[in-house]
């Protein structure tokens, strides 16, 4: 007998489980990443709460400077006005939002209104009936400055998209 021939048989069993592991760790790679791949990010969200982040915490936005410094969280009542407000939400594709915001004080009286896109706002009725809109209403808690005093108030925002 060849002993060649010997080798190879006991050989055989051992290069089987190998191309199995192989098989099986390249198939947990490929659905591995497949699947990360494929999942979708919903961007309308994305630009939402980016748009939103931006309103409150920049002082391009309605942030308060105060003696240079960017005080976190308080809106600055005299930026608080469209030229503003489309500056600070101005995007590359001049893609813009339609955006309306209802500053008022802690007892809920009306201090000012601004909109951005009149356009969008006035299809704020037909977010509820459209897939053409979409829609965010939020209502916050904030700080805003007034007379050189930071006082309490709320801040109604609504922000439409189209899909």
């Amino acid at each position: 007998m060849n002993k060649r021939g010997i080798s190879n048989e006991y050989e055989m069993p051992q290069m089987l489980f190998y191309a199995f592991m192989v098989l099986l760790v390249s198939l947990v790679l490929l659905f591995g990443f497949g699947i990360g791949v494929k999942k979708d990010v919903d961007t309308v969200s994305l630009e939402r709460t980016i748009s939103e982040y931006r309103l409150f915490n920049s002082p391009d936005c309605f942030g308060y400077l105060d003696d240079g410094f960017f005080v976190k969280g308080v809106i600055d009542r005299e930026k608080f006005n469209e030229d503003v407000l489309g500056n600070c939400l101005a995007y590359p594709d001049g893609k813009i939002q339609g955006i309306k915001l209802k500053l008022k004080d802690i007892e809920g009286n009306d201090l000012k209104n601004i909109e951005l896109n009149d356009k969008l706002v006035s299809q704020m009725f037909a977010c509820e009936h459209s897939d053409d809109y979409e829609c965010f209403n939020d209502r916050k808690y904030i700080l805003y400055k007034e007379n050189d005093q930071i006082k309490r108030g709320v801040l109604d925002f609504l922000i439409i998209s189209e899909k």
